[in-house]
């Protein structure tokens, strides 16, 4: 059993990669090493989500860096075409169906639509248009400001919330002088966010989408919750079979059931990823009949968004598989580059 996992680096480069890692053999080969455009380019950041355009290993692959799309073709394992919009920050994830491309715009917290031919058709944004727009031209009001921003209800003398700056280092900053890294275009910018959409699956015409920050999956074809709270920070969301599955980041791995076609917040099976004795910052998931197969990063410093009740200092970089019916780990792969700490992202099947 192969797979195909998407990551970057800690370091400067903003190099991503694709490395083929083989379950069976314990093997790991680097397809892609690609550092983008200077203009495209963000110290810290990679390759983040992907998706075969269409059969898995022959078809063309799409991957998300911070603001493009790199379209890498599978006899040649090069990038051939490259998709970009000014408004596209901190991509995190594509997927295709019906002859549609949805890109997850986590910066601008929305989901683009285009066609597959690179023509943007529609959004569904999780902000007001005006919020948008201020937010590229720089506005960062608090989190807790967020229900003020969407409320429509007007009276005189209304006035909106302060722009705040960031207060830790992860954001882009602007110097006294106006200049520094916060007066770079929105495209590489590194902007505070709110709901923070991760994933999205397509299924039966509709849009699930994970939201790590309010820890819930929403339908965005009609803007409810499906899943009102899940048990951990969720990231991935994909549909296999009769069941929508879920990694949380403190190392859950959730399947929901589907009823009639819908997924439902019936929970019907979990793994404890750390149970195997290994953590990290658990991200990326491919499932089969048998196993599921999820990426670990490791933490060199507690995150923004709390982790889990865990120390850190041993976490590791890996693909694990992780047999179904036992939670039995079935397979180990450490990620090489330790030294130039590698953050997985991605877990596409082979």
């Amino acid at each position: 059993m192969k797979v195909l996992i998407t990551l970057g680096w800690f370091d400067d480069s903003g190099e991503g990669r694709l490395v083929e890692v083989d379950l069976a053999r314990g093997t790991q080969d680097v397809r892609l090493a690609y550092v983008p455009p200077e203009l495209l380019r963000v110290a810290g950041k990679g390759f983040t989500g992907a998706a075969w355009s269409g059969d898995a290993g022959t078809s063309t692959l799409l991957v998300c860096g911070y603001c493009a799309l790199y379209h890498v073709a599978a006899e040649s394992w090069a990038v051939d075409a490259i998709w970009h919009q000014p408004c596209w920050n901190d991509l995190h994830h594509v997927a295709v169906a019906d002859e549609r491309v949805y890109v997850v715009n986590t910066g601008l917290e929305c989901v683009d639509v285009l066609t597959k031919e690179g023509q943007f058709v529609g959004s569904y944004a999780l902000h007001p248009g005006w919020l948008s727009a201020a937010r590229q031209a720089g506005y960062a009001a608090a989190r807790a400001d967020l229900p003020a921003l969407r409320d429509a209800r007007w009276w005189q003398g209304k006035t909106l919330p302060a722009s705040e700056e960031p207060s830790t280092e992860y954001y882009s900053r602007r110097d006294g002088d106006g200049t520094g890294s916060d007066s770079a275009p929105f495209a590489v910018r590194k902007v505070r966010d709110y709901i923070h959409p991760n994933h999205v699956a397509i299924h039966n015409d509709r849009l699930l989408v994970t939201r790590f920050l309010d820890r819930s999956i929403g339908d965005l074809s009609s803007f409810r919750p499906i899943i009102a709270e899940t048990p951990g920070l969720p990231h991935d969301g994909l549909v296999v079979g009769d069941r929508f599955w879920i990694t949380c980041v403190n190392g859950l791995v959730v399947a929901y059931a589907l009823d009639e076609g819908r997924v439902t917040g019936r929970e019907v099976e979990r793994i404890d990823v750390f149970a195997t004795g290994h953590t990290g910052w658990c991200r990326g998931l491919a499932v089969t009949s048998e196993h599921v197969i999820v990426g670990l990063t490791a933490i060199r410093r507690m995150p923004r968004e709390r982790w889990c009740e865990r120390p850190f200092e041993d976490t590791e970089t890996s693909v694990l598989c992780i047999e179904r019916a036992t939670g039995r780990l079935a397979q180990r792969v450490v990620l090489d580059g330790v030294a130039r700490h590698p953050k997985i992202f991605s877990v596409l099947m082979l």
